[in-house]
């Protein structure tokens, strides 16, 4: 069975109650209990040791999967650079300001790390061991506009 995070097992605090961890847990004795979430690992970890699940977590919309009791990803699918940077484009037609984040996997062992808004027709970064830094020509360019 595989349960969503937000707007399904969680209540309005955000918070697995009691009685849906009683429940999962149960479900859980007899049955593969999964969740599937657009979170990172990181992110759904607490919830897995609360309802002590041992199966693999869906994360990122189906984009990864997870094995939390090796820490290890399983399948990763990441979005192809050619199309981010054309939905990065759109959106700044719409709405030039748009920031956009994303997370890179840092071989799958470390934490993901937060990197900020790419600006059209600067790379992303090469190396997965170091966040990308915008250049000191373009911070000063955007902080005076």
């Amino acid at each position: 069975m595989a349960v969503d995070l937000d707007g399904t097992l969680l209540d309005e605090s955000r918070q697995v109650g009691a009685q849906t961890a009683e429940a999962i847990r149960g479900l859980a004795a007899g049955r593969e209990v999964v969740i599937a979430s657009a979170r990172p690992p990181r992110s759904v970890r607490p919830i897995y040791e609360l309802l002590r699940l041992d199966t693999w977590q869906i994360n990122y919309n189906g984009a990864m999967i997870w094995d939390e009791r090796n820490r290890r990803t399983v399948f990763h699918l990441p979005m192809k650079g050619d199309l981010v940077r054309r939905i990065i484009g759109e959106a700044r037609r719409f709405q030039p300001e748009v920031l956009v984040s994303c997370e890179i996997l840092d071989a799958g062992t470390r934490p993901l790390r937060r990197v900020p808004h790419h600006r059209d027709g600067e790379a992303l970064p090469a190396r997965r061991d170091r966040a990308w830094r915008p250049s000191p020509a373009r911070t000063s360019r955007s902080s005076s506009s």
